[in-house]
């Protein structure tokens, strides 16, 4: 998200970038896309009794009620950083002389079998570790039927 939302596109758009910024809140805490009118009305709720004392509390109100956060836009939005995180994670990797994959098998709290995937490297002198999928395992967890 660093290259989306940087100063500049926070100081030229600030509504957009608030808007970036409600919806990674929403996607890092795995809610609805939905939530965004929800995340509006409490904003909206809470200003007489937050700002009563500020001189530009109208156009406070203005910038929130104004604020893109609907159901389309936070989906939008989600997208947009997925994508961006997709290519950082491709330009890291495609300049990174070595790289292994890492699998790990648990079971969820809901009794599922999971496989994570994890991808390793070093890019700028520094080792990462990201997460490139979370699998549902429906058959038995052995290492023959993890890879068929």
């Amino acid at each position: 998200m660093e290259n989306i939302l940087n100063s500049e596109i926070v100081f030229e758009f600030p509504k957009e970038a608030a808007s970036f910024s409600v919806s990674h809140c929403i996607a890092q805490h795995g809610k609805l896309v939905s939530d965004g009118e929800y995340i509006k009305e409490v904003f909206l709720m809470t200003l007489n009794t937050l700002f009563q004392d500020f001189a530009n509390k109208n156009e406070i109100i203005k910038r929130i009620q104004d604020l893109p956060i609907s159901r389309n836009s936070v989906k939008e939005r989600i997208l947009c950083m997925s994508g961006d995180i997709l290519n950082q994670l491709q330009t890291d990797l495609a300049s990174a002389d070595f790289f292994s994959f890492c699998l790990n098998e648990s079971t969820d709290i809901t009794s599922q079998a999971r496989l994570a995937v994890f991808v390793r490297f070093i890019s700028v002198n520094i080792m990462k570790e990201e997460l490139i999928k979370l699998i549902t395992i429906s058959t038995k967890t052995t290492g023959r039927d993890i890879m068929d």
